[in-house]
């Protein structure tokens, strides 16, 4: 599963909550965590932003 895929399935979420969820649990599932930073639009605050970049 592609990050373009996984970031139409987060927005479905309408929380940050719920949209980091979504991506940490399909991150097992990605076939290109380079391109994880693609994400980064769906979160508004520093710290989910900070999350993400942490499940490189």
């Amino acid at each position: 599963m592609e990050v373009r895929s996984i970031k139409q399935i987060a927005e479905l979420f309408d929380t940050q909550f719920g949209r980091y969820g979504a991506i940490r649990f399909l991150r097992n599932f990605m076939k290109d965590p380079e391109n994880l930073g693609e994400l980064d639009p769906l979160f508004k605050t520093n710290s989910y932003k900070e999350k993400l970049m942490q499940l490189k």
